[in-house]
């Protein structure tokens, strides 16, 4: 396993979702940071 860090843009070309939980996976201490929503938004998830 290495970090998705290390992957070109290509690599995830074919990607059209990303599923996640958001319990302490995205929300920390019950709160959505500014920082991971607008990572969110960046990525084009928010559509």
């Amino acid at each position: 396993m290495r970090a998705l860090s290390a992957a070109s843009n290509a690599e995830f070309g074919d990607v059209r979702f990303l599923l996640t939980d958001m319990d302490e996976t995205l929300i920390y201490q019950g709160r959505l940071s500014a920082a991971t929503y607008a990572s969110l938004e960046q990525s084009g998830a928010l559509r």
